[in-house]
């Protein structure tokens, strides 16, 4: 499913969704698949798990809000609770210590609407939440397992779980689950009336053929060498064992382990070393989950050699579609399921659990028929169109909405027709855009910088660049705040300093106070936070444009401007989903483009195609690496020709983006910018680097090509030497910037946002905003990170004056208008504030 801007987007982003998992949940592939579909589809998600020995952390780098709450057995450690009574574990207030950390901190945030659990400990977890949380909530819970078909488990261990569902399974508003045969199984024993099927199966959109790391490469095999490719735990009962055994017979076959069980794989080690095949035996890491089936692209054939045992007869494991959409054949055991599904959709071969002898036989006759029938790759990848996480997908946008349809979404009345200003910058021309689409669809918007742009983006009016003065904004504010109802910022407010301090966006807090509506749009370097980027990835340049980091914007200073900027905003937006890593839970605003002036110009087919690359800025876009690649390509003599746009104006380059036949945006960032939004637009096949955990947000076939440093110069072959490939590209591009980019549809959109009422600033939001700034402020001059609210007597007492300071601006604000409340209130709050000599 891709992302969508449209009115289901919009007015799902007033409800609040709290999911739960009783695990670490970022290693968990469905719990996180779930959460991504959920806020991709518009919802604010937070995830919550259980983390280590000390207090809760905040878990970073995704689109949402990821809390890992401390383990309840050091808690039970701590009451003398943990593994009493002959050392059995009691699950029952396992699950109430972890439910009851969930609801505390649900209280201390945002009510939630909608709580979704998972898997066995989950249904425990949410009967206490509900019981305590004070409110009716929509509930929806998945079962991951056959709870009752665990016997490779203990009784004791077991019971408890068989208990809580024999409890509790009545109780969700929902229930789904990972196997049809698994639903079958619990409708007759529950006497249920409805489980909903999600199968546990990969995105169309993750597979990359293009992806640098194969598990073929990783073991050092020749092409023709048959490689059997195992993934996932390697414990006795998934069978790994009888692979080691089976290939001693067969000379010739390599096997992979794609695992992270140390334990397992050394056991395999030892016995592949007594069998002499040791050579053979190829152990390999996991690679991350949207990675899988491009990484094992290159095996020969997949196995799944589970003994059979109650819960593997209805199992359809993540793994044998996994197999599937890298095309590759399963051979799997006799389990019910399993079996009867690789023998409907011809995807693979059975042998007999647990027989090695039955493998082997199975094996020959696989790599048999991968040889002799070659259109077999190609019928397993067409099978793959039916079983991926996309439908799946659907269905849980079906199971949510029917919660949104029972919703009365209230409007902010008193702004509905309010006016609107985009300010203070000109971004590229985005604010005007949006403005101008805004006035199409019969708003009142206009949009306002304060200074220029070198590539001459003009806005509807420039306004004087303060400088931060407070008296010179305060003028400003007066004038705009007689005109205007709704204020929404780009990238950042009039009050500004470049190091992040008071008195920073005090502008939005004064027009807070006098009852307009704000909204933020971060737009990137001023919050793309350089360690999450560095971590999210691999081509940042976080050490090569040291500006735009460390000299200037420290990670710490961006962390508290958006922590900042989020406490006082009504709406904060950013342009795209890598951007939503840095701000999460913030809602996405696209790039826009006024169609008018992007006519479709196909690219032409032509044998000497040419290629056009305009950076901002060398060092961000990745324009070393286009240059490597385009020197490549003329010493290998293909044929081409290469224009490097730079230091002209937008409208000059538009006349260039016409004619190219190839547009390569940014290759570092990991999503397309405002070139490729414009490239597609003209119908041009884009060239960007898209991280891998994102794609999704993308159609399938994809809109653009991806590309990245690593594999560039493949990508430009291919798209050089195939005109039909670039024509098609140019059309899906077109379609796309027609349904994601057009400044009217999404102005269209950002006018319901506008016109949403939402839950707004709390009192304490806004005692934290002012905290934060003395904090950020104090920290700063002295290079520490403190938590002013934890610190000593003295700081507290200095706490409290400013929070009573505060208090008397908002009653004076509230008396003698906004302007005047200020300037006595500032006067106060400047000398504490500001500490520029530290």
């Amino acid at each position: 499913m891709e992302f969508q801007f449209g009115p289901s987007y919009a007015k799902r982003n007033t409800i609040r969704v709290l999911m739960a998992v009783a695990n670490a949940a970022i290693g968990d592939s469905r719990v996180i698949k779930t959460a991504q579909t959920i806020h991709k589809l518009g919802f604010k998600v937070t995830l919550v798990g259980i983390g280590g020995e000390s207090s809760k952390t905040l878990i970073t780098q995704f689109p949402f809000e990821i809390v890992q709450m401390r383990n309840p057995r050091y808690l039970m450690e701590d009451m003398g609770l943990w593994k009493i009574n002959g050392g059995a574990i009691d699950y029952a207030k396992f699950a109430e210590l972890f439910a009851q950390q969930i609801v505390d901190h649900s209280k201390r945030q945002y009510p939630f609407d909608i709580l979704h659990t998972h898997d066995m400990i989950g249904l425990s977890v949410g009967a206490y939440i509900r019981r305590h949380i004070g409110q009716k909530c929509f509930w929806i819970h998945d079962i991951h397992e056959y709870v009752a078909g665990l016997t490779d488990i203990a009784e004791n261990l077991r019971d408890p779980f068989h208990k809580a569902e024999r409890e509790h399974i009545h109780e969700p508003d929902v229930l789904t689950t990972v196997s049809e045969p698994l639903a079958r199984k619990l409708r007759e024993a529950y006497d249920l009336s409805q489980i909903h099927v999600l199968l546990n199966a990969p995105r169309l959109s993750d597979f990359d053929n293009h992806f640098a790391n194969d598990v073929r490469t990783s073991a050092r095999l020749e092409r023709k060498t048959p490689q059997i490719c195992y993934l996932g735990n390697v414990k006795p009962i998934r069978g790994v064992d009888l692979v080691v055994t089976a290939i001693e017979k067969l000379p010739k076959v390599h096997l992979s382990v794609v695992s992270n069980s140390t334990s397992g794989l050394n056991g395999l080690t030892t016995m592949a070393a007594d069998l002499k095949i040791a050579h053979r035996l190829h152990t390999h890491p996991y690679v991350q989950f949207y990675n899988v089936t491009s990484y094992v692209r290159t095996a020969t054939v997949g196995v799944h050699p589970i003994r059979r045992y109650p819960n593997s007869e209805i199992a359809l494991p993540n793994k044998l579609f996994e197999y599937m959409h890298a095309g590759i054949p399963s051979i799997v055991s006799d389990s019910a399921a399993m079996k009867a599904f690789v023998a409907e959709h011809d995807i693979g071969c059975v042998f007999e659990s647990g027989n090695s002898e039955s493998l082997s036989a199975q094996i020959e006759i696989c790599l048999d028929r991968v040889r002799s029938d070659l259109g077999w790759r190609d019928h397993i990848l067409a099978a793959s169109r039916r079983f991926n996480w996309e439908i799946q997908e659907d269905t849980l946008a079906r199971i949510y909405d029917s919660y949104v349809g029972l919703q009365k979404i209230p409007s902010a009345s008193n702004v509905t027709q309010g006016k609107i200003a985009h300010l203070p910058t000109a971004s590229a021309g985005q604010p005007r855009t949006l403005s101008d689409g805004l006035s199409r669809i019969g708003r009142s918007a206009v949009s306002l910088a304060i200074s220029r742009h070198p590539y001459g983006y003009e806005p509807d009016e420039y306004i004087e660049n303060a400088f931060g003065d407070i008296d010179r904004v305060g003028d400003q504010l007066n004038s705009l705040a007689a005109r205007f109802d709704i204020f929404h910022f780009h990238s950042r407010t009039l009050l500004h300093s470049s190091d992040r301090r008071y008195p920073t966006a005090n502008d939005a807090l004064a027009l807070k106070t006098t009852g307009k509506r704000l909204y933020f749009s971060f737009r990137g370097s001023e919050c793309r936070v350089g360690e999450i980027f560095r971590l999210a990835s691999p081509y940042h340049y976080v050490n090569d444009e040291p500006s735009l980091f460390r000299d200037v914007f420290s990670d710490i200073s961006k962390t508290q401007y958006i922590e900042s900027i989020s406490r006082i905003f009504d709406g904060i937006f950013v342009t795209d989903p890598e951007l939503q890593s840095y701000v999460p839970n913030s809602v996405i605003l696209p790039r826009v483009v006024n169609l008018d002036e992007y006519d479709y110009s196909p690219s032409a087919e032509i044998d000497c195609p040419l290629i056009v690359h305009a950076p901002s800025n060398r060092g961000v876009k990745g324009t070393q690496f286009v240059l490597e690649a385009v020197n490549r390509l003329r010493d290998d003599g293909f044929n081409f020709e290469f224009s490097l746009v730079e230091g002209v104006s937008h409208e000059e380059a538009k006349a260039l983006y016409r004619s190219a036949d190839i547009v390569i945006d940014q290759l570092r960032i990991g999503w397309y910018g405002v070139l490729g939004v414009e490239a597609m637009a003209l119908g041009k096949p884009v060239i960007s680097y898209i991280r891998d955990d994102i794609k999704h947000y993308l159609p399938t076939p994809l809109p653009l090509a991806i590309a990245n440093p690593d594999n560039l110069l493949e990508v430009l072959k291919q798209l050089i030497q195939d005109s039909e490939l670039r024509q098609s590209l140019g059309s899906r591009a077109r379609d796309y910037a027609v349904k994601m980019h057009d400044a009217s549809a999404v102005a269209s959109n950002l006018a319901q946002l506008y016109d949403t009422k939402t839950v707004g600033s709390q009192p304490s939001s806004i005692l934290d905003f002012v905290a934060s700034q003395q904090e950020q402020d104090y920290s700063n001059s002295k290079g520490w990170a403190i938590d002013l609210r934890g610190a000593g007597s003295s700081v507290s007492k200095g706490f409290r004056r400013l929070r009573f300071r505060f208090l008397t601006f908002l009653s004076l604000a509230e008396r003698d208008g906004w302007r005047s409340a200020g300037r006595k209130a500032f006067s106060k709050l400047t000398p504490s504030l500001r500490r520029r000599d530290g």
